[in-house]
């Protein structure tokens, strides 16, 4: 797949939320709002739009290819190391509320 393409993918996505390149890394970082999966540019060439996008939504493991990252209190973390409850707290503490409620005056 050639980069425009890949980008055109992504825009029609409407789930990812952004994309960011690094030239000195050759990688673009994709945030799909829960994550931040890192992409060696040179597997977007060789992987069809498919597996992309499902490893990117986190409905694919894909560890060999791609890398989730995610920032928890301020620090970035691989979360390829977690297992599935914490991957799932994740998508909840993500899909929070945590809106701080106002007090009714009396």
């Amino acid at each position: 797949m050639l980069l425009t393409q890949f980008f055109d993918k992504v825009e029609a996505n409407g789930l990812i939320t952004g994309v960011d390149i690094d030239l000195e890394k050759d990688t673009l970082t994709v945030q799909d709002g829960i994550f931040f999966t890192i992409i060696p540019i040179d597997k977007i060439y060789d992987q069809p739009w498919s597996i992309l996008e499902r490893v990117i939504l986190g409905t694919l493991n894909a560890d060999a290819i791609l890398e989730h990252v995610t920032r928890v209190v301020g620090y970035v973390s691989r979360v390829s190391n977690w297992n599935k409850s914490k991957i799932s707290e994740l998508r909840d503490r993500h899909n929070g509320d945590y809106t701080i409620p106002t007090l009714a005056k009396e």
